[in-house]
């Protein structure tokens, strides 16, 4: 039996929301925080990065001393299949729109579940694409096409 720290899948989580907070909180801090009374941009991606940081801290020291935790094992296969739908999905991004490269995503990293049909997919990841254009076009008026200028036929001449 092992005694003491180890590494296992609750570290490599804890260690991952460091890693992002961190990230975060780099490019947020470049950002005009504001004045107390009248908030700024940097405000509240500066507050959220340092909430992942300290979540990923407490993560990482309670995996530490946690005995029933999974021991890390992870597959290779499915972590990449999983990268390549994030690169699917950025590369589609600006030419086919969110709903497409959603689609897209959707379907590339449910190769990495068995269980998960094309059929199911399909409808989780238009389900996903139609949600995630509401939420962020619609209400956050992020500057992202739903449907992108691949779809526009004007390359057709149309």
């Amino acid at each position: 039996m092992q005694r003491g720290p180890r590494l296992n899948v609750d570290v490599l989580a804890g260690l991952l929301f460091l890693a992002l907070g961190a990230g975060f909180l780099f490019f947020a801090v470049q950002l005009p925080p504001g004045p107390p009374r009248r908030l700024g941009p940097g405000s509240f991606p500066t507050l959220i990065a340092s909430l992942m940081i300290g979540v990923g801290a407490c993560v990482v020291v309670a995996g530490l001393f946690r005995r029933d935790a999974v021991a890390l094992n992870l597959d290779w296969k499915k972590l990449a299949i999983i990268a390549s739908s994030l690169i699917a999905f950025s590369l589609l991004l600006r030419g086919a729109g969110l709903v497409a490269a959603t689609v897209v995503l959707v379907m590339i990293s449910s190769l990495a579940h068995p269980a998960l049909d094309w059929k199911r997919a399909l409808a989780l990841g238009v389900g996903l694409g139609v949600f995630s254009s509401l939420l962020f076009v619609g209400l956050l008026r992020m500057p992202v096409a739903v449907v992108g200028p691949l779809f526009s036929f004007k390359w057709l001449g149309g």
